[in-house]
């Protein structure tokens, strides 16, 4: 079973993108690294972790990033990949946890196109969790659970499913990449899973805070654009799901005001700009 990692670089922390690396090493047959960033790494400090290594200049975002990745496996024979970021740590036997639960679905019949483990917040401690909706269970394991979006890193895609459902939307660039392959995925007819059987420790944003004993992340303004230019962009695709439209825009709704009042007021520009491009992309599509 040939798995291949690939974990997309953006100025990482060095000793923290190398402690990921070996985290994930002996899990999986080979690491695929794409390096985003601005000035490229040497490649040589990953001397003995990492088998495939492109600089890409953050040209086309992490959507195209993850294609090249996801085109080099393709090519190379990989059964499965499985998306990473820099800043996440997975647990011991993650892959294999995963590659068997992924079989437990599949051999019950299921259409199943990727498996997840459960996200942990590396701050706190406490599983991500959806305010607005629940999962359902498979029968055959309480902790495997069917779910409508998995976030990209830890998720292990059957790479042959791309050749049905394509691969990453790059005009997205960044915010909702994840999420939208797994909208078009079940358009195909195909399943996503989730299993509590195996843990992957993420850090979201920039942090959260609290507001009214809700918890927000903070993204950076660099980010907030494209959450609001996706956004718009999103809501008027047929294969997104009507809940995630109206979750999102109750939320963003609160962060308009939010962000420039209780964190800066340079996030109002560029709310204003990722709402005005997003109409732009409708029109230009």
């Amino acid at each position: 079973m040939e798995v291949y990692a690939l974990i997309v670089l953006y100025n990482p922390d060095f000793d923290s993108c190398l402690s990921n690396l070996y985290s994930i090493r002996n899990q999986v047959s080979k690491v695929i690294v794409i390096d985003n960033s601005q000035c490229e790494i040497d490649k040589d400090n990953f001397d003995g972790i990492i088998d495939f290594y492109y600089f890409n200049n953050n040209v086309g975002g992490i959507a195209q990033a993850q294609n090249l990745g996801i085109e080099y496996a393709l090519s190379d024979g990989a059964d499965f990949i499985l998306l990473l970021d820099q800043d996440s740590f997975s647990s011991p036997e993650m892959v294999s946890i995963l590659i068997r639960d992924f079989f437990k679905v599949r051999n019950s019949g299921f259409n199943i196109a990727a498996i997840g483990p459960q996200a942990i917040n590396a701050e706190s401690g406490i599983p991500y969790a959806p305010r607005f909706r629940k999962f359902s269970h498979f029968d055959l394991d309480s902790n495997v659970l069917f779910c409508n979006e998995l976030i990209s890193s830890g998720t292990l895609i059957d790479i042959s499913v791309f050749k049905t459902v394509g691969t990453m939307n790059d005009i997205l660039f960044i915010d909702g990449v994840d999420h939208e392959w797994c909208w078009r995925a079940k358009s195909y007819n195909y399943i996503l899973s989730l299993t509590k059987n195996a843990s992957l420790f993420h850090s979201l944003g920039e942090g959260d805070k609290s507001f009214f004993g809700i918890r927000i992340s903070i993204s950076s303004p660099f980010r907030i654009y494209f959450q609001y230019r996706n956004f718009i962009y999103l809501c008027f695709q047929n294969h997104v799901p009507f809940y995630w439209k109206v979750n999102n825009f109750i939320k963003y709704f609160v962060k308009y005001f939010y962000y420039p009042i209780f964190v800066s007021k340079h996030y109002f520009a560029r709310i204003n700009v990722g709402i005005i491009d997003g109409f732009k992309l409708l029109f230009l599509r």
